[in-house]
């Protein structure tokens, strides 16, 4: 678990961002998972509330973010989703980037999934489904020779 708390100056925003060492692939289903939360007194029942904002970018250029304003005293979850398909950031380096409009946000269990669709799947499911509409089309074409 991390927590956001700037330093001298407690109350004020806070930031924290990785680069990764991946970058933006073609067609890749991208998602950005974690859970967030605020000490008691620190999220909601402060005016103005503390917003956290989660980022996924491609170089310095924006995918998908999220943000709220998270529960105080325990964790609750987030997720971001991005698919890259055609995307004119491919082969950028991944950044996520943690934010918090005042201090104490805590993040945590913080995960990037990337799922690339598998065409050879899709076209054997598709083979399979025709192999058996072909296997009915004939059964049921013998049953009425049959008949007459």
């Amino acid at each position: 678990m991390g927590w956001l708390s700037p330093a001298p100056f407690p109350r004020g925003p806070a930031a924290y961002s990785q680069i990764l060492s991946a970058s933006l692939q073609n067609d890749t289903q991208y998602t950005l998972t974690g859970f967030v939360g605020h000490p008691i007194g620190f999220g909601g029942s402060q005016s103005p509330a503390t917003v956290y904002t989660v980022t996924l970018l491609a170089g310095n250029n924006t995918l998908a973010t999220s943000f709220g304003t998270g529960p105080e005293g325990s964790l609750a979850p987030f997720s971001l989703s991005y698919r890259s398909l055609n995307s004119p950031f491919l082969g950028q380096a991944l950044q996520i980037r943690l934010a918090s409009s005042q201090a104490q946000t805590a993040f945590d269990d913080i995960r990037l999934n990337a799922v690339i669709p598998e065409p050879s799947s899709v076209l054997m499911m598709a083979m399979g489904g025709l192999g058996v509409f072909g296997y009915g089309w004939q059964m049921a074409r013998r049953r009425r020779g049959r008949r007459l």
